[in-house]
């Protein structure tokens, strides 16, 4: 039942947080988007599991180069990967039912449902998971891990939908996700005030891009 709960209370702030991106959004982006997100953090963990097993066990001692690796391969590099495929995906799903080229902030808000049903996916299997350490970083990852989640992938979406190649999109956003983790692994109290640091960047960029996506979409 503790578990339950602690799957509940790790799932509700990505539904808080999608209610500010549902700027005359159809509701099928946004479920679209988030059944994405959780497909690719189940997709994710199935590869791990089977062709990188030793990446779902954390060494006991970091070292700066294990938590170099972590932060742009395993991490950055891999979730990235199959979080942004699955948009594509859903991108092309979609398209069928409306016309992205005429509303360029439907990207916006797809690329953030991606993201957080992603977060809401892996603080999930954290909360069901205790041996990981979720207890411990409950309040941390509710508030930090899930907009990360969601800027990281609004970073891609924002710049696919400035038509840059998919190299440029995916390298905005891996860069984006190792500077965060890079700052987060370390647990300690400077890593927490640059990962609050990196966030708040990430939170300019989302003003920003949502402003600029907003304007072009309402003057078609």
């Amino acid at each position: 039942m503790a578990r339950f709960l602690l799957v509940l209370l790790a799932s509700l702030p990505p539904l808080f947080y999608i209610k500010l991106y549902k700027f005359k959004t159809p509701n099928s982006i946004i479920i679209y988007g988030l059944l994405g997100g959780l497909l690719s953090c189940l997709a994710l963990g199935f590869f791990k599991g089977f062709l990188l097993p030793e990446a779902l066990s954390f060494p006991s001692k970091e070292t700066l180069s294990i938590t170099l690796f972590v932060s742009f391969i395993e991490a950055g590099l891999l979730e990235e990967i199959f979080k942004n495929v699955f948009f594509l995906l859903a991108l092309k799903f979609v398209k069928n039912k409306f016309d992205f080229d005429l509303n360029p902030y439907f990207y916006l808000v797809l690329g953030a449902s991606i993201g957080l049903g992603f977060g809401i996916f892996e603080n999930a299997s954290y909360a069901v998971n205790p041996e990981l350490g979720f207890l411990k970083n409950i309040w941390g990852r509710l508030y930090t891990t899930i907009p990360a989640h969601m800027t990281m992938n609004i970073i891609f979406s924002f710049l696919y939908s400035k038509k840059q190649n998919l190299f440029v999109c995916l390298a905005g956003a891996v860069l984006f996700h190792a500077i965060y983790d890079f700052f987060a692994l370390p647990s300690n109290l400077l890593g927490d005030l640059l990962v609050r640091g990196t966030l708040i960047f990430g939170f300019g960029l989302i003003i920003y891009m949502g402003k600029d996506l907003l304007h072009k979409s309402q003057d078609i």
